[in-house]
């Protein structure tokens, strides 16, 4: 049976969203019919009984776990029941015998892995934008704030200032001016 799983307390898709984005992909993928099950706040996807060759279909990886443990443990309980897995935004299709082939994991975990970074840094990037905050590198704190200061920073290596203090008082990654030293040929 082939399982669509949604939940409203998804803070990435909403309840609506992950209904269609299933019912798209069971369309596309000519899997048939759809039983939708709605998770509860309280309850996780695991406390649902699945049967062996069953399918499980996910809008994202959210919908496993918030942490990254939770997922994996997830996976593995879900493999060890023969439950197929399909989470649509990340486009991966684990099967029951995925977990047990170490590249296929590995490279499955990293895919989970980044799924959930990546919508967790979406919704943040929308609340920063919601309040006003400005996004990205303030204005000036690249390589041209440095090109202003080049005096300054020749001033600082030729008296013997070590760079990582140089840094620390231009308030900028040490590495960065690594690599502005090493652009301009500076003298170390």
């Amino acid at each position: 049976m082939i399982f669509g799983y949604v939940t409203e307390s998804n803070i990435y898709t909403s309840f609506t969203e992950q209904k269609e984005m299933i019912s798209r992909y069971t369309e596309k993928y000519s899997l048939g019919n759809v039983r939708f099950v709605k998770i509860p706040k309280e309850k996780t996807i695991l406390s649902y009984s699945m049967k062996e060759n069953d399918t499980f279909i996910i809008s994202d990886v959210s919908l496993l776990g918030a942490r990254f443990e939770d997922i994996m443990h997830a996976v593995k309980l879900l493999s060890e029941r023969r439950v197929k897995i399909i989470s649509i935004k990340e486009n991966l299709i684990i099967d029951a015998f995925s977990p047990h082939l170490l590249e296929e994991n590995i490279d499955t975990c990293l895919k989970l892995y980044k799924g959930i970074f990546s919508l967790r840094n979406t919704q943040i990037q929308r609340n920063l934008l919601t309040r006003g905050k400005s996004r990205g590198r303030p204005v000036g704190t690249g390589k041209v704030g440095l090109d202003e200061k080049i005096t300054e920073i020749k001033s600082l290596l030729s008296r013997g200032t070590r760079v990582s203090e140089i840094a620390d008082m231009l308030g900028i990654c040490r590495g960065t001016l690594y690599m502005f030293i090493k652009r301009r040929k500076l003298k170390v």
